[in-house]
This record gives structure tokens, sequence and C-alpha cells, in this order.
């Protein structure tokens, strides 16, 4: 190939580029979309989406650069500015997913497809569509199955064996019958849990001005979950969220340990110091007699929960900064309201509580402090333990994900788990809202919820 023709190509693609941003421009989806009718709305979407997935990393960088990507939306939410072209290069010891800093893996991604009833269930929305073109899922193992339970109801499967297959490009995915799809229709799901052969969700509906948490539960099988009220509360609450479950023996009672925040993005209330309230608590639900206490309280928005033995590990959502990893203890407050290692939000109502900022020690007044902080947040999500079979140079680490930040987390904690001695980030590049080891496989699988993936990801070497 010769010096004339290779400049030729670069002008060509120079100019394809430039005529790309131009259309764009003219024709911003983001913009002109929002005109037509909802089916098509979403087809126009969905077809720029795909395509806008296949390009490579410096046409999104031009796209994003210009305000032309699909998550325009969410980067105004989350206030990300424009990207840089001198960070491109300063990516000191970051390391980028399939390499770690103890051992390469290897990642594959796979799309989902939840086969979504568009003209049934979207009631005048964007369906099965929770913050923009995000899909928030859950992950869930049975029978050498994975289970994959969206935030609107649907629940599909397919075998392990397909998901893992590094041959496998399009997986089958088949769908469960249930009435979750009804059940959570006016609100979302929160979280699942698969335990004794029954499986828990929990979510929240919406009526007039109130929200209400809720969890079902149903015996497992895939043919048709029947699911069947297990806990409800009556109370009025302005924005549920998390609703993390976990099998826990407490004081020789069995029950579930369930995460229960409040997400009003700005508004901050005295319901977290609350006793009386659900709402900001981690509480006890017996599993004979449905009754719930408050476990701990003080929390904002605890969207993971993990118990080890006989450790019990949340991970919560701060406002602006000041996600939280907490060790929870029986009848512990963590503070919220009152003190973060947060700060505001920008655009705060000078008349709300947060306008007069947080305390930043926790014990100064009499509150449990954080085992971490992350400042800046990160859109911390779920955090699971890495069992020792995965990899000789893993023993007694978690995997932390996250949302924002679009990374995991490994972590190797004390040994009280009340610091933390190492953490490496590992840069995914997708917000994971949930992950699960499958022990059959030795993978982890991460809900990737932007593009509405599955993340496997394996040991390679190590």
């Amino acid at each position: 190939m010769n010096i004339n023709f290779k400049k030729r190509i670069i002008k060509i693609t120079l100019i394809s580029i430039l005529v790309l941003i131009v259309i764009l421009v003219l024709t911003n989806p983001n913009k002109i979309t929002r005109k037509f009718p909802l089916k098509t709305q979403i087809s126009v979407e969905n077809t720029y989406f795909e395509y806008y997935n296949k390009m490579n990393d410096s046409i999104r960088i031009i796209l994003r650069t210009a305000g032309l990507d699909p998550f325009n939306d969410i980067h105004k939410r989350y206030k990300r500015k424009a990207p840089r072209i001198e960070n491109l290069n300063n990516d000191y010891n970051v390391k980028f997913l399939p390499n770690t800093q103890y051992g390469k893996m290897k990642f594959i991604k796979k799309n989902i497809n939840f086969d979504v009833n568009l003209e049934k269930y979207a009631a005048g929305e964007k369906e099965f569509s929770l913050y923009g073109l995000f899909q928030p899922f859950y992950l869930e193992s049975y029978d050498n199955k994975i289970l994959i339970i969206h935030g609107k109801g649907r629940i599909i499967y397919s075998n392990l064996s397909e998901v893992v297959s590094e041959d496998t490009k399009d997986i089958k995915f088949t769908i469960i019958s249930s009435n979750l799809l009804d059940l959570a229709r006016s609100g979302h799901v929160n979280g699942t849990l698969i335990h004794n052969n029954k499986i828990y969700v929990s979510y929240h509906i919406r009526k007039e001005e109130c929200e209400y948490f809720r969890i079902v539960v149903a015996d497992i099988n895939i043919k048709n979950l029947e699911f069947k009220d297990f806990y409800s509360s009556n109370e009025c609450g302005p924005k549920y969220s998390a609703g993390r479950m976990q099998f826990f023996n407490h004081e020789s009672q069995d029950g579930l340990l369930v995460s229960i925040g409040m997400g009003a993005y700005n508004k901050p209330s005295t319901f977290p110091q609350d006793k009386k309230t659900i709402i900001s608590k981690i509480i006890f639900i017996n599993l004979d007699t449905k009754k719930h206490i408050v476990y701990s309280l003080g929390h904002r928005n605890p969207q993971g929960l993990l118990v080890d033995g006989n450790n019990i590990i949340s991970t919560e959502h701060g406002p602006h900064g000041g996600d939280e990893i907490n060790k929870i203890i029986f009848q512990g407050n963590y503070g919220w309201p009152i003190a973060s290692y947060g700060t505001a939000y920008d655009d705060i109502d000078k008349n709300e509580i947060s306008s007069k900022g947080y305390l930043k020690s926790h014990s100064d007044s009499g509150f449990i402090e954080p085992v971490y902080a992350f400042v800046p947040s990160i859109g911390i999500s779920q955090i699971i333990k890495i069992p020792n079979s995965f990899s000789n140079l893993w023993q007694n680490n978690y995997l932390l994900s996250s949302l924002n930040d679009q990374s995991l987390y490994r972590i190797k904690f004390n040994k009280n788990i009340d610091g933390i001695l190492s953490m490496e980030r590992i840069y995914v590049g997708s917000r994971i809202r949930d992950l699960k080891y499958f022990k059959k496989a030795n993978v982890f699988i991460l809900a990737l919820e932007d593009q509405v993936e599955l993340g496997i990801l394996k040991l390679e070497i190590e």
C-alpha cells in the first residue's frame, strides 16, 4: 500500500466522521425522537444506540464531547464534564479489564433480550427504561441456570453453560411466566434473593403521591412463578430505593435482612433517624411471623448487602460524595443525614436541610464511622465475597461494583472488617448493578445495565 493511498484513506475517514457529526448535530436523536410516537421513538433510539456501540473509542469521544452520544441526559444528571483529551494518557496504574494487578482475566460481554412488550407495558413512558437508556436488572443462580430479573419485573433464564461459553454469541433466553410484571408495574424491582428453593423479590409501588415497599415470594421453578405477599409496609415514602436481601439468623430466629433507602435527590429528612419507620434502615424480618425490627438506622441509600459469617457489610450511596462501606452492628446508627463525608449537591435549594452541610466526623456525634468513604463518590452498588477457590492471589478478598464509576474494586479488609488493607480499582466501562459468583463455572457474572449486557469474568492467567 503506497503512501498516497494511505493518505486518501485517512482523508476519506476524516471526512466521513465530519459528515456523521454534522448529520447528528442536525438530527440529534436525543431531541428529535421525543416528537415521535413511543414505539417509533424507542426503535430509533435503540438503532442509534446499536450503531454507537459499534463505534471505536475515538469517535465516541468526539460524539460525547459534542453532546451527541446516547447518554447525554445522563451526563447532565451526573454533571459529567466533556472528556478532556489530555486525560487519555493519564491512567497511571489503573487496570482495565481483562488485566488486573493479580492476574489476567478473560472478560466477555453478551447481549440480553428481555422481549419487551412495548404496547402493553409502556403506559406513556419509556417502558423497561428506568434511567434513560439504562435498564437495571438483577442476577440469581438456580439449578445450573442464570435467572435475570428486570427492574420492571420480566424474568428470563438461560443455561449457565451457554452463557459462559466463548463459542456462543447469541444466548437463548426463555421467559419465565410470572405475575411480577403486574405487581411491579407502577414501580420497580429493588432486589432479589433465592433461599431454600424460594425466590424473594423486593419492589416498590406508587399510588398517587406515595410509594410503598413490598416483598413477595414464590416457590422457585422455571415454568411459572406465582408470587405471593411476604411483607408489606403501609408507610408512605417519597422515593424508595435499595431493597437488597440476605438470609440471616438473628438471636436464633431465621429471617431476612433487608436494606431500605430513600433516594430523594436533594431532600434528606428526619426518617433515617426515626426508629418508628423502616425508611433508610436495615431491617430484620422474621421468616415465620413476618414481623420486622429495625436492625440499624441512619442510612441514606444502602445499595449493597452481604452476610459473611457473623459479619454484615453494606454499601451505601452518599450525597455529592461520601459513598460508604459499612460494617453493620445491631442497633448501630450510621449518622445520615446528620453526618456524611459527602456534601450537598450543587443545585440544592437553599431552604433544604442539606444546604446547612453535614458533620464529617461520625464518631464525635455518637455515630458509627464507615469502614471506608469514597470521596468523590463512585455510584456504589453490590459487594460479594470472592471464594478462595477462584484464585490463589485473591485470597480473602471481596469484590465491589459501581455504577457511575463503571469499575470493580477488589478489596482486602483487615481481620475485624473495620478497615481496608488494600483496594484495587479495575475499570470495566459499564454501569454494574449486580454481580454473582457461579461456582460450577468458576466465573463472576456482572449485570451491565447501560447496554443491557452480561459481563462474564473468569481467570485466565495467575
